[in-house]
């Protein structure tokens, strides 16, 4: 299953790589991962990423999880790993997989270009950790939806609560360096939620100011690894916030805005000094802004390639009845 799925990756990427002109696509249909529950397990989340920093979005309407992943969190040093021999034998695989020989292809790819393997197995990557935000005051829940949307790279989660509709917007920025989350509401002062930082294994917390939890911690095996810092911006339109114990809880607020940074010191960095000016940089900037800045660095990727592979009637069935089909 791994080989086949590096397949398909190679392949697409290949793909984009010979795709020299970039055209706008049509917008006329959507492109749209999207349930009528909250995740109940990881690989059901939806993903966001920048290609540094990413999350796994669970969705729940009472209690969200958002998994937190930054790429050099793990229990080693610096490895070079790029395979030398990777260049020469790109055109070779490429023609491999051109003229139908999937199984060689995939082989010579396997040797030739993947990464140099990490020897022993004993050093591993690891999460950055869990943002939590249990959500006080809701009613029954009806009008759930949790979606993806693929142009966009933005994740929403909406649904109604006693008569008041609700909002969550994802999407982990690549100009701006962080997740940011939008949390709001048809109406006024109805958002009364706490929130905070997990990790299994080693990690502290602490309320590092009026509106920040920072999460430091040292991912590490035999005493080797990397130490690694997480900062949560919390910006509230109207209410009251209350930083106490390693949380902030946010009481009758309109609208609520958190930006989330990841850092460690695996190139040298001060980790958390380093998470804490990525959060400086930006949290000064409007929401909208940041979004413009995502979807535009975003598209001018994505909007290369346009893809239809069946009829539009589908969009309006959930992603995993699809799948189930």
């Amino acid at each position: 299953m791994t080989r086949n799925f590096f397949l398909i990756v190679l392949s697409i990427a290949f793909f984009f790589q010979g795709c020299n002109n970039p055209k706008t696509t049509s917008t006329e249909r959507e492109l749209k991962l999207w349930y009528d529950k909250p995740a109940e397990e990881w690989v059901e989340a939806l993903p966001i990423g920048n290609g540094r920093l990413g999350a796994m979005v669970f969705g729940g309407a009472e209690t969200e999880r958002i998994q937190l992943n930054e790429e050099s969190v793990w229990t080693g040093g610096p490895i070079e790993r790029a395979n030398p021999e990777a260049l020469e034998n790109l055109y070779k695989v490429r023609q491999l997989l051109f003229e139908g020989k999937y199984a060689e292809g995939d082989r010579l790819a396997q040797e030739k270009i993947m990464g140099t393997r990490i020897d022993g197995g004993k050093h591993t990557y690891q999460t950055l950790g869990d943002l939590f935000l249990e959500f006080e005051g809701l009613g029954e829940i009806s009008n759930y939806k949790r979606e993806l949307d693929l142009r966009k790279a933005i994740s929403t989660t909406t649904f109604e609560s006693d008569g008041v509709n609700y909002t969550r917007e994802v999407f982990a920025s690549a100009p701006d360096q962080v997740i940011v989350m939008k949390i709001s509401a048809s109406e006024k002062e109805k958002l009364n939620f706490t929130t905070w930082l997990e990790r299994p294994g080693d990690a502290e917390v602490v309320s590092a100011s009026d509106n920040q939890i920072l999460m430091t911690g040292f991912a590490q095996f035999e005493n080797r690894g990397t130490r690694f810092a997480s900062v949560v911006n919390v910006k509230n339109t109207g209410g009251q916030l209350i930083a106490a114990d390693g949380k902030i809880t946010i009481k009758n607020a309109d609208e609520v805005i958190l930006m989330v940074s990841g850092r460690t010191n695996y190139w040298g960095d001060h980790e958390t000094g380093k998470a804490a000016e990525d959060i400086g940089k930006v949290e000064q900037t409007a929401f909208e802004k940041l979004k413009e800045n995502h979807i535009s660095d975003y598209q001018t990727l994505f909007n290369r390639v346009d893809l239809a592979l069946n009829a539009p009637d589908t969009l309006k069935i959930p992603t995993n009845e699809r799948l189930e089909r």
